[in-house]
């Protein structure tokens, strides 16, 4: 009898332990999960945020006008004073990226919501539109491949900066992504 006694509460710890592991199986795939939609929530916000501050900014700049009539000062001055009110972060060069951003992407709408403001700061770093359009349409399509194991925004570029030898051959390119995904919505 006291075999069976301790073959049974040899059972009753093994499943106890392996209702266990299955606990904290469970609780690290939802903490996993949650710290996934919270970094994303993050992410949107910021992106947001700064083409607002970019929107500001290129508002305030023009005042109704096309072009602002100064520029560079603004920036420094800005920079400064946001920097003391709210610290880090509103360097001049980083309020430059913030305000292409805005100039960039003037539709909120055409901004992506897979993409972090690192995605954005690295495409910005072309001057040609049509680079913009390709590399951001590119970094989505890699986030949707692989999940949140997204490859650094930099090495998408690199990696395609290398495959774009002209500018036509890039438009022809840019133009079968966007039919890809219109073909996909439809």
């Amino acid at each position: 009898m006291k075999k069976q006694s301790k073959e049974i509460v040899s059972f009753a710890k093994v499943v106890a332990n392996k209702n266990y592991k299955d606990l904290v199986s469970s609780i690290g795939e939802l903490l996993a999960e949650n710290r996934r939609r919270a970094l994303q929530t993050v992410n949107e916000a910021l992106v947001r945020t700064y083409w607002n501050i970019g929107r500001h900014i290129v508002e305030f700049e023009q005042k109704g006008n096309v072009r602002a009539s100064y520029g560079d000062q603004l920036l420094v001055r800005l920079s400064k004073d946001l920097t003391v009110a709210y610290g880090k972060g509103f360097s001049r060069s980083n309020l430059f990226m913030i305000r292409q951003f805005y100039v960039r992407f003037p539709k909120f709408q055409t901004v992506s919501g897979k993409l972090s403001w690192s995605h954005y700061a690295e495409i910005l770093k072309s001057d040609s539109e049509l680079e913009i359009g390709f590399y951001a349409k590119q970094c989505e399509l890699e986030k949707s491949k692989n999940g949140i194991q997204l490859q650094k925004p930099e090495d998408i570029v690199s990696r395609y900066q290398l495959y774009l030898p002209n500018r036509d051959e890039l438009q022809r390119e840019l133009e079968k992504l966007l039919g890809a995904e219109m073909d996909t919505e439809s």
